[in-house]
């Protein structure tokens, strides 16, 4: 014998509630999924710094727990101070050197825009530091524009070399004088400043392994001088 079911207002209410609470989305384990990119906090010595002293270190300050092995392969600085030692504490790194800097130098330090954090996110934008043990950084700039019909033209690394190694240099053994990348945006211009001579070559070089032993493209450019 079938006999029906009736539920009292209060009850049904209540039945409804459960229902819901059962329904109700939840984050995977781990929490919420993380989707802000990491920013640089705080920068020693901080951009345009003048008289560094010859012993000084580079620290940077994150927002956010870092993936480290992406930091120290996106770190470059020129020019090279010599063997690097890599230290963290936390959310700060820094980078040192057993051979003290050179005097009345300017050094210019670049982290890739594709750093990551633990979680994957990136910086987004590269990030460039110059600073100087003597009294004034160098005057030189440039600023170019990269062209491209089918590769890759956002993030692409640019490779600044001294014009004495001609239009077409070694690239697997020459050691260039700086370093910077196209923005991630927009019309895919890169920009030097506290350069030791205006009238340097510039080299893009699409670099989809991550290693500076096989340059894959030599890219048609546009480069406009500021002095």
């Amino acid at each position: 014998m079938n006999r029906a079911l009736f539920l009292r207002p209060a009850h049904a209410v209540l039945l409804a509630a459960l229902l819901c609470s059962c329904a109700k989305p939840e984050f995977p384990p781990g929490g919420p999924i993380d989707t802000t990119p990491p920013r640089v906090v705080l920068t020693s010595p901080a951009d345009s710094t003048m008289r560094v002293p010859a012993d000084a270190g580079i620290e940077i300050l994150f927002s956010e727990p870092m993936d480290r092995v992406s930091v120290r392969d996106g770190l470059r600085i020129f020019p090279p101070p010599g063997t690097p030692s890599y230290h963290w504490n936390g959310r700060r790194f820094k980078v040192s050197w057993a051979e003290p800097l050179t005097p009345n130098t300017t050094y210019q330090a670049f982290l890739s825009a594709g750093a990551r954090d633990v979680h994957g996110e990136t910086l987004g934008l590269p990030i460039t530091i110059r600073f100087t043990t003597g009294d004034s950084l160098d005057p030189g700039k440039i600023r170019g524009l990269l062209r491209a019909k089918t590769l890759p033209m956002h993030g692409v690394p640019i490779w600044v070399f001294p014009d004495s190694l001609g239009l077409h240099p070694d690239l697997a053994n020459a050691v260039p004088s700086y370093v910077t990348e196209t923005d991630t945006a927009g019309d895919c211009l890169y920009g030097l400043r506290a350069c030791v001579e205006p009238s340097r070559q510039e080299v893009g070089v699409e670099d989809r392994v991550h290693d500076r032993q096989q340059p894959l493209l030599r890219a048609q450019r546009e480069v406009r001088r500021l002095r």
